[in-house]
């Protein structure tokens, strides 16, 4: 289906393309029953329908007022086949990592609609970005501007493209491990800071580092435009007294952190927060750049795994899933919540309260506590929703599972975006090593012959 046919269905209305079917649960016209029977669980499934939706809708909001790039934020979801679909309708990436700017290039992205962020980036991977020839490096941290101007040095014909994030002190109101905007984080650099930096790039000599922008993002999971407001107006702010005393910018990046429904959150509509937030800079003249990441991706995949029994003590009743914390770390990060729904719907439509919990040995390996789900039995099939953004990018070997496997409907067919792990592979890189253990170990055995 075609961006802008999706995109005239209304924003308050359904966002994904997963719905039942008789009973059944479906992505777009592919029954997740049938998927599961030829590739096995747990697995990750994603509905570019809604994918492309969710794209030209954002789009379409953001650009009403003046000149925006969206560059979404790939570490809410980095699989080839997805970046390839977003890049594909114009946006452009925000990466953290010289491995997320190499997958943005290989699945298509334009250099020049790359931003790199990230607190503490090697010289290395300021040098390798440089040399791609991307739309700006994000510095956020006073070293990383010591590694440019070396790196200008060394490269006299190279443009080297810098902006600054801002921290402005602004509480995102999330959760405290996704909140970014305040002093106490990590994140960013001080208006102080910021100033002097720029100083020292004037009084420096080196002609080839171009100041582009100012850049803040101040969390994830946002269900208010209040303290994005807040955090843009900060960002005019400085932009003003830069343009003052004779710094001009091309751009201001406002960031990302727009929420999604995961219960029962409000969240902003996307034409009042490009009029509230987008606007203002759009009118100043400069362009907007924005880093988009849940707000696009979240509603696009479940996560599907399978009930493996049922166990009771005298508190509790469990259900043990073939998922598990590895595979989804959200809820174990941060106790967040993930809807729960039966592939298939029982007639009888019974519910019942348990924990739906994994194999994985740690207490937090849990999709949910004292939940009220559908009745199901042993091999039947659940559908953990809202897995599209922060799901498959965070998972880990940990306990050696395997990876799952990551699929796309796309065109009414699913395609592998990603094949299920192999155990060989979880090993591979230490064979080597194991066999020249063995063999200093045959050198030198241990007293009782092991």
């Amino acid at each position: 289906m075609h961006p802008a046919a999706l995109a005239e269905k209304p924003l308050e209305k359904t966002m994904n393309y997963f719905e039942y079917q008789n009973d059944s649960l479906y992505c777009e016209d592919i029954s997740l029953a049938d998927v599961a029977k030829k590739f096995g669980t747990p697995f990750y499934i994603y509905s570019s329908a809604t994918l492309q939706r969710h794209l030209a809708v954002f789009q379409s909001a953001v650009k009403e007022h003046g000149p925006c790039l969206p560059c979404f934020a790939v570490k809410a979801n980095s699989n080839l086949s997805y970046l390839h679909i977003v890049f594909r309708a114009g946006f452009g990436a925000d990466v953290v990592s010289e491995g997320e700017l190499r997958r943005a290039l290989l699945a298509g992205c334009k250099p020049e609609r790359i931003v790199f962020s990230g607190v503490g980036k090697t010289k290395g991977e300021l040098r390798f970005a440089i040399e791609s020839k991307i739309k700006s490096i994000q510095v956020e941290s006073p070293f990383e501007l010591d590694h440019l101007f070396e790196i200008a040095k060394e490269l006299p014909k190279s443009i080297v493209p810098v902006a600054f994030r801002v921290n402005p002190n602004v509480d995102a109101k999330t959760h405290p491990h996704i909140s970014t905007g305040m002093h106490s984080s990590k994140f960013g650099l001080t208006e102080s800071h910021v100033l002097e930096l720029i100083k020292k790039i004037k009084s420096s000599g080196i002609s080839n580092i171009e100041i582009k922008g100012l850049s803040c993002h101040i969390g994830s999971q946002i269900t208010s435009l209040s303290p994005l407001v807040d955090a843009r107006q900060r960002l005019v702010d400085m932009a003003t007294k830069l343009k003052e005393s004779g710094v001009e910018l091309s751009y201001l990046n406002l960031g990302g952190g727009l929420g999604i429904r995961y219960d029962q959150e409000t969240t902003p509509q996307l034409q009042e927060y490009a009029k509230k937030v987008c606007k203002p800079v759009q009118d100043l003249g400069y362009e907007v750049v924005l880093e988009p990441g849940r707000v696009i991706a979240g509603n696009t995949g479940v996560l599907v795994t399978r009930l493996l029994g049922i166990k009771e003590n005298p508190k509790k009743t469990f259900y043990i899933v073939d998922a598990a914390m590895n595979d989804l770390m959200r809820p174990a990060l941060y106790d967040a919540h993930h809807d729960i729904s039966p592939i298939k719907k029982s007639s009888d439509d019974q519910s019942i309260t348990v924990d739906v919990v994994g194999p994985v040995c740690e207490s937090t390996d849990k999709f949910a506590k004292d939940r009220a789900i559908a009745s199901g039995e042993t091999g039947d099939l659940y559908a953990i929703h809202s897995a599209g953004a922060y799901g498959f990018s965070i998972s880990s070997n940990y306990n050696t599972r395997r990876r799952v496997c990551e699929l796309m409907v796309d065109q009414g067919q699913v395609i592998v975006a990603r094949k299920r792990e192999q155990y060989e592979e979880l090993w591979a890189q230490e064979i080597e090593g194991l066999e020249k253990t063995k063999s200093t170990t045959a050198l030198n055995p241990t007293s009782d012959g092991v």
